[in-house]
């Protein structure tokens, strides 16, 4: 989960980068990724992802998902910290 967290930090930093259109960009992905819930997520990884070739094992796939979700958490925890909603 460690590459969660360095990715949401990575996103808190390209937001402030102050680009607005990388902004837009990231806080919409970060707002649909939010607001799905994990099941699905995970549901939609593991069985989508093979239908345009990429094969994942359910372990990588559940680790795949749980990043990605928990990279949209952390980058609200670390923006909030720095006030760029």
């Amino acid at each position: 989960m460690v590459s969660g967290i360095v990715i949401g930090l990575a996103v808190a930093l390209g937001r402030i980068s102050g680009s607005r259109v990388l902004n837009g960009i990231l806080l919409t992905y970060v707002e649909i990724w939010r607001d799905v819930p994990l099941i699905v997520q995970l549901l939609v990884i593991y069985f989508t992802l093979p239908t345009i070739g990429i094969s994942l094992p359910g372990f990588w796939a559940g680790v795949l998902g749980l990043s990605l979700n928990l990279w949209s958490l952390s980058f609200r925890s670390l923006s909030f910290g720095h006030n760029l909603d």
